[in-house]
């Protein structure tokens, strides 16, 4: 084994360690993101003034945990994408529809569009920078070291 051999391993357990170490955080951001949903969906956090139905936090809480999983489960770039594109759909919708509700900003959509837009910067890091040891590729296959490329 090689010297260049050594550097290349401890570089891409160094570049896999930090993929974990970003995906871990990502994860937490998440959960947070999560736990205010479900005070929101379970009313112990008003968003809304009034006796309106605030049960679609419940949902999006859902929508939250499963990306929770996916973040520990998989590293694939694809999620990653779709997870930034789901952010800034997100982001977005509650600035474009502010104006129509009552309050129109409050401190918890603040507070979640800030971990949002973290979340939303991890997941864009994660897209951009491929895991170490992946092909470039459009597709998320490990190398295949010693094998012939398929056609």
């Amino acid at each position: 084994m090689s010297l260049n051999s050594t550097n290349q391993m401890s570089d891409a357990a160094r570049a896999s360690q930090r993929r974990r170490l970003i995906r871990t955080f990502a994860a937490i951001v998440t959960a947070a993101i999560t736990v205010m949903y479900i005070l929101i969906g379970l009313h112990l956090v008003r968003v809304l003034d009034g006796d309106t139905d605030q049960k679609w936090g419940l949902a999006a809480a859902a929508a939250y945990a499963v990306g929770i999983w996916l973040l520990i489960k998989y590293d694939r770039r694809t999620l990653w994408i779709l997870g930034a594109l789901l952010q800034v759909f997100v982001i977005y919708t509650y600035f474009n529809v502010a104006s129509q509700r009552s309050p129109a900003y409050e401190i918890w959509g603040i507070l979640l569009r800030i971990a949002q837009f973290i979340l939303l910067g991890l997941l864009v890091y994660l897209a951009y920078r491929q895991p170490f040891m992946l092909e470039s590729g459009s597709d998320d296959r490990p190398r295949n070291d010693g094998a012939p490329k398929p056609a």
